[in-house]
């Protein structure tokens, strides 16, 4: 199984975790309310996938400091 690190910039239903957690994936997530851009900026680049807001800018500054980045989804 190919397991893959995930950043989730926001709180998240404990199952949803839990069925990532059960597929393999290695997740990060902030304990508390969200993460800044500087915080997902500090993050992204030893990531392999994002998991984010709509209101979370995914741009090419973003997209730059992420160069093991495989797949984005929003919230």
């Amino acid at each position: 199984m190919n397991m893959a690190k995930v950043l989730i910039t926001t709180e998240m239903f404990p199952e949803a975790l839990d069925r990532l957690r059960r597929a393999g994936h290695r997740v990060e997530v902030p304990q508390q309310g969200r993460l800044s851009r500087e915080g997902i900026l500090a993050r992204i680049g030893e990531v392999e996938a994002l998991i984010c807001l709509l209101s979370d800018r995914v741009d090419e500054g973003l997209l730059s400091a992420a160069p093991r980045l495989r797949v984005v989804a929003n919230l």
